[in-house]
């Protein structure tokens, strides 16, 4: 008996039923092989059912003959699956390596996922262009919008922005399609998406010892000492977005963000450990993440002055 059958994650299936209870099940992408396949089956029954049976052995080993013939069609197909595929695999090989497309301008390096250094460097800038953009706007546009980073902007509208910004396409960000959500919820996906953290993966636990210093001249002198220690792309982006982030707490009247409700946001996404087999727990990371941003808001002008 040969049956169709639909399935969740496959379109259809032909369900081949022998008489001896062997039951095959025949699937293919495509529904019109599938209908090939099927009529092909029914022909091959139709024919055999003329031919006189004489017992049950004999009725099975016409079955079989059946299934036999219908594979031999399948075949067919098989073969010349693959020798499509064999013409495309030639085709990729012949085609040019990325890297070789990146040097004739062709593809661009991605910004999200990438390096501040990279970025810089490629962009010739102190801090990454779309960084500078998007604080920029939010300043202009945003520093009395309530919940601004604590509330997630419309992901589809992120991602739509992410790719702009990847392939290297013009975007205004005063653009009202953009509004301050979409952009605040953009920066911070550039920043978690870094390759390694605004704060590096080197001075991590510098900054949590700092952090851990009771006294406050000591404290923020061990911030200063440990700033000192960046990469200059990571030390002026952080410098720019901290005054940004004492700039939001300034409207705080309006806006409803405070200096701990920022570092809740932006601690995970600016620091973390490269490894978390670190002597500091995965909870306790997270609580020294929003402690060390936290302070470095409220003492902004005296870490970075």
């Amino acid at each position: 008996m040969v049956s169709s059958s639909p399935d969740e994650k496959k379109k259809e299936i032909l369900v081949l039923s022998l008489s001896n209870g062997i039951i095959y099940y025949l699937h293919h992408e495509s529904e019109e092989v599938l209908l090939h396949w099927k009529q092909s089956l029914e022909n091959n029954i139709k024919a055999v059912k003329t031919e006189p049976v004489s017992d049950s052995k004999e009725a099975e080993n016409l079955s079989l003959r059946t299934v036999s013939r219908a594979y031999s069609y399948i075949s067919i197909f098989t073969e010349e699956r693959v020798k499509i595929a064999s013409r495309l695999l030639q085709w990729l090989k012949r085609r040019p390596s990325r890297e070789a497309l990146q040097l004739k301008g062709i593809i661009k390096d991605a910004v999200f996922g990438s390096s501040l250094s990279i970025i810089c460097e490629r962009e010739k800038t102190k801090i990454p262009r779309f960084v500078h953009a998007c604080l920029a706007a939010v300043e202009k546009r945003g520093l009395d919008v309530d919940g601004i980073y604590r509330i997630s902007g419309n992901m589809s509208l992120v991602q739509k922005l992410r790719q702009i910004v990847d392939q290297n396409e013009f975007y205004d960000l005063l653009n009202p399609l953009w509004d301050v959500h979409t952009i605040t919820g953009a920066l911070k996906l550039f920043f978690r998406e870094l390759s390694e953290p605004l704060f590096t993966f080197a001075l991590f636990d510098d900054f949590l010892n700092a952090y851990r210093i009771a006294d406050r001249t000591q404290k923020i002198q061990a911030f200063r000492e440990v700033n000192r220690k960046l990469p200059p792309p990571h030390s002026e982006t952080m410098k720019k977005l901290f005054r940004h982030l004492a700039e939001i707490i300034l409207h705080g009247t309006s806006n409803r963000m405070q200096p701990q409700a920022l570092a809740i946001v932006f601690g995970p996404t600016l620091l973390w450990p490269e490894s978390k087999s670190k002597d500091v727990t995965l909870a306790a990371s997270m609580v020294y993440q929003g402690q060390v941003v936290e302070f470095m808001i409220n003492e902004f002008k005296s870490i970075f002055s």
